[in-house]
C-alpha cells in the first residue's frame, strides 16, 4: 500500500512541478501575479453609493497582500504614486487606494 501511495504522489509532482529549464526566456515564463494587489483594500459601498459602480469594478483581489501571497501569489502588482508625501496605490486613473494595513497578519 506505501508503495501505491509513493507512486501515485510521485505521479502527481512530476504532473504539477515542471522540471526548471533556465533556458526558458522571461516572457514565456508564467507564474502566479496578483493583478493591481492593493485593490484588496477597497471597500465597496452599498449599492445605493453613487462610487459603488466605479469601485465594484476596481476591485480585483480579495485580502491583503499577505492573504495574497498566502493564497499562493508569487508576485504582487504594486501601482504606487508619491504624493504629498506619502505613497498612494492607484487602480486605473479615477480609484487612489490610500488605507492599507501593514501589518502581516491574516487567514492562517
Amino acid at each position: 500500500m506505501t508503495s501505491i501511495l509513493a507512486l501515485l504522489l510521485n505521479a502527481v509532482l512530476v504532473i504539477a512541478v515542471p522540471p526548471l529549464d533556465l533556458t526558458t526566456p522571461l516572457l514565456r515564463t508564467s507564474f502566479v501575479f496578483s493583478h493591481n494587489a492593493a485593490s484588496g483594500y477597497i471597500t465597496i459601498p452599498p449599492t445605493s453609493d453613487s462610487q459603488w459602480f466605479r469601485l465594484a469594478f476596481a476591485k480585483t483581489q480579495e485580502g491583503s497582500f499577505y492573504d495574497q501571497l498566502v493564497d499562493g501569489a508569487k508576485a504582487l502588482d504594486l501601482r504606487v504614486k508619491y504624493e504629498d508625501g506619502e505613497l498612494i496605490f492607484k487602480h486605473g486613473e479615477y480609484v487612489d487606494i490610500v488605507e492599507v494595513n501593514w501589518e502581516v497578519s491574516g487567514r492562517c
